[in-house]
């Protein structure tokens, strides 16, 4: 739940978030609906300052199992966006 609070991605968007796409201390996707480019702090060092960064979403995502996709099942399936 903290990568969709922190991101404010959509659960489509969401659950198609990898390691991959963590570039330059930022998480980076593209939006599906819009097919624009998002990009989500990673690090204090890049986050703007309005921007509430805490530090728990880098924590939990490393604490995390190691599969490609941060959203996977309990097998380490990547999830439907029907069932996030």
């Amino acid at each position: 739940m903290e990568l969709l609070y922190r991101s404010c991605a959509a659960v489509v968007d969401a659950r198609a978030m990898t390691r991959g796409n963590i570039k330059d201390g930022g998480l980076v996707y593209t939006r599906s609906k819009s097919r624009s480019m998002a990009t989500v702090p990673w690090t204090s060092n890049v986050a703007p300052v309005w921007f509430e960064w805490t530090g728990y979403l880098e924590q939990c995502l490393s604490a995390a199992p190691a599969h490609l996709s941060f959203i996977v099942t309990a097998r380490g399936q990547p999830r439907s966006h029907k069932t996030v």
